[in-house]
């Protein structure tokens, strides 16, 4: 039975286009994010939205109902459950009656696309999040996925939105389609503005980061991907060369345990703390010194370009994703993934020297407010969907 989290359906205001977002989940991931960021910032006078997730996780469900947005769970559990999501998604655009559904992630892009032909939808928008190729046996992109992809893409989407220039690359070539742009991921600028000096200081504290110490923080789910291993044995090795260094690990996941273990191993277990998945990133941001992003594969990751609007100095993976990002020695620091030697070297230069620290940080803020802040992404979002409809003039459901 579909279950129904918040209220709102009704009939769009006279002149309003009507959205329906449609996601796997509401749990604290880049793309969830990246979309609640984005609908504090449309134009709510042009357009009504709501927001479908297939899966529980409704973390940031809350906060869309605090924007007036209503939200709804199918109530699906694996991806094995799309089968009978299928009547209850249609039931609700049916009911909804959206000139546009926007959908984001694998499964939610796959049902999206069926549904969405099936009950007419005027305008059907896919946004891709992952390139196809990243290193590891993490990928979740199997050759029955890409199948599946490749045979509702082109006759279930009219527009493709890739997160990055590298997305979009991989998006071309693996589903053969040119109708691909990029619209990054967004982030609220103003959210990561910098804190008072002291309030900064009390979160130290909070942290036991003690006066002296160099604060390096990652965000990022404990996965292989993320490479934190990594980040450890940097910070083993700065140890060595007589830097003072405490890291800050936030996020869930598999590993949680390993890395724990792995920490104790390297001896380096009393100077990293795991936080667990945390909402108060912009208050974790402020206390910190240098950013660690040692990620071995990315889309784009937002954890980065929260940490570049928060003005903080980074080193990460010199992977496409991230080139696209950072300008090496501007914008940030740049490293081969997996090089614990490089990255030791790049970190260790940060820590003795913080009026670079602080160029680098600004320079970051100012480049990803001009680029990726929600102002920015959600006018280029806007362009596409009034362009994307006026090449699809079709009658509503």
């Amino acid at each position: 039975m579909l279950e129904r989290v918040s209220n709102g359906r009704g009939v769009a205001t006279r002149g309003r286009l009507r959205v329906l977002y449609l996601i796997e989940s509401l749990g604290r991931g880049g793309a969830e994010q990246s979309l609640l960021n984005t609908l504090r910032a449309l134009d709510r006078e042009r357009f009504e939205v709501a927001v479908c997730h297939l899966y529980p996780a409704a973390d940031l469900g809350t906060e869309l109902s605090a924007l007036g947005v209503p939200v709804w769970s199918l109530g699906l559990q694996t991806i094995r459950d799309l089968p009978s999501g299928l009547p209850r998604l249609a039931s609700r655009v049916r009911a909804y009656r959206p000139q546009i559904l926007h959908t984001h992630l694998f499964a939610a892009n796959l049902l999206g696309r069926l549904v969405g032909r099936l009950t007419r939808v005027p305008a059907i928008m896919t946004t891709v999040h992952y390139t196809d190729h990243e290193p590891g046996d993490w990928t979740t992109y199997s050759r029955k996925r890409h199948l599946i992809d490749f045979l509702t893409v082109h006759p279930g989407s009219d527009r493709i939105i890739a997160v990055s220039e590298a997305v979009a690359r991989s998006t071309r070539r693996r589903l053969g389609v040119r109708r691909v742009v990029v619209i990054p991921n967004a982030v609220d600028v103003a959210r990561f503005d910098p804190p008072a000096a002291s309030s900064a200081q009390a979160v130290r504290a909070d942290l036991g980061c003690y006066s002296g110490e160099v604060l390096l923080l990652t965000v990022g789910r404990l996965h292989p991907q993320k490479g934190h291993r990594y980040a450890i044995l940097a910070l083993r090795r700065l140890e060595e060369l007589g830097i003072n260094a405490r890291l800050i690990v936030v996020g869930e996941g598999p590993l949680e345990a390993e890395l724990q273990a792995f920490a104790e191993t390297q001896g380096v277990a009393d100077r990293v703390r795991l936080l667990g998945s945390r909402d108060d990133v912009p208050r974790l941001l402020s206390a910190a010194d240098v950013f660690v992003f040692p990620s071995l594969g990315e889309g784009q990751g937002l954890a980065l370009v929260e940490a570049m609007a928060a003005g903080k100095p980074c080193v990460a993976s010199n992977i496409p994703a991230i080139a696209e990002m950072v300008t090496d020695g501007q914008t940030g620091l740049l490293v081969p993934p997996g090089d614990v030697d490089a990255l030791t070297a790049r970190l260790a230069a940060l820590c003795r020297d913080p009026l670079w620290r602080a160029r680098i940080g600004a320079a970051a803020r100012a480049h990803v407010a001009a680029r990726y802040d929600v102002g920015v992404v959600a006018h280029q979002l806007q362009r596409v969907y009034d362009a994307t409809l006026a090449r699809r003039r079709r009658p509503t459901v």
